[in-house]
């Protein structure tokens, strides 16, 4: 989920919604490298992470770095396979844009001098790596392999983490921010199919399809007469979660989350007339 907000003068000025862009010069003088958030890893016992001789590694500030690699809406690490929660900090047309990479559910941010981002990962990952991820003043990305370990979500968990940061010009401090994070951590039932049911105003089906999570999503043309839509999420075992929709004149949409490994990956079902 990637969104960008332009921080107006004073930060308290309003949000636009912008496209994505790359970082087109620093920040002023005084800027610090800032933690923006976590990369998320599966810790399989294998191997100790993180594994600084894989050569992936470079030297940074007096530290080994991992640097990030972008791949359309988000970063990859070298040999740290995971999910992305961090913000990013962007520029467009020379103001300063606040952008989100997260492939979490749930994701939702606020603006202003006290920034935040909450999200929820699906997981059924025995050991959770959350690696604090960076960013320098130029706009790169990094984790320094710093970050705790959480063993298994079981009944579910929250890891946060808050921080403060300045902006200097010599000694005097221009403007300072704070940044707060939380993910939940949550273990969903493996769903293995998605059937959508559609129902006319006598609650008489019309049609069903089912959808077994292949590829990104799906759009769903509903039948004339549609006045509702059922989707239920079926386990293996037989549990299912229903949802009940009364799709307007305008797009609606459901997210079925499939396992994927030992994360989850989103499958958008779209309703359209």
């Amino acid at each position: 989920m990637r969104r960008n907000f332009l921080l107006l003068p004073l930060f308290l000025a309003g949000i636009l919604l912008l496209s994505a862009v790359s970082l087109a010069r620093p920040e002023p003088e005084g800027y610090e490298d800032r933690f923006v958030g976590f990369h998320i890893v599966n810790d399989s016992h294998s191997a100790s992470l993180p594994d600084y001789e894989d050569g992936n590694w470079s030297s940074y500030a007096g530290k080994r770095v991992l640097w990030g690699v972008k791949n359309g809406d988000y970063y990859e690490f070298p040999g740290l396979p995971g999910k992305n929660c961090f913000l990013e900090w962007l520029y467009e047309g020379g103001e300063p844009c606040l952008s989100s990479c997260s492939q979490l559910a749930d994701t939702y941010l606020t603006m202003g001098d006290k920034q935040s981002i909450t999200a929820t990962l699906y997981s059924s990952a025995e050991l959770l790596r959350f690696f604090r991820v960076y960013q320098t003043a130029d706009g790169r990305i990094y984790l320094d392999g710093s970050g705790n370990g959480y063993s298994g979500a079981g009944d579910g968990f929250a890891v946060t983490e808050d921080r403060t940061w300045t902006e200097r010009t010599g000694d005097a401090i221009t403007r300072e921010e704070s940044f707060h994070i939380e993910v939940a951590v949550k273990e969903p039932p493996a769903v293995v199919e998605a059937a959508v049911k559609c129902f006319g105003a006598e609650d008489t089906l019309l049609e069903e399809q089912i959808f077994d999570g292949s590829g990104e999503g799906a759009e769903v043309v509903l039948p004339a007469g549609t006045a509702w839509v059922l989707v239920e999420e079926r386990t293996a075992e037989g549990a299912v979660a229903r949802t009940v929709h009364t799709p307007g004149d305008e797009e609606d949409t459901h997210t079925v989350w499939f396992p994927d490994g030992v994360f989850y990956r989103p499958f958008v079902l779209t309703f359209a007339r």
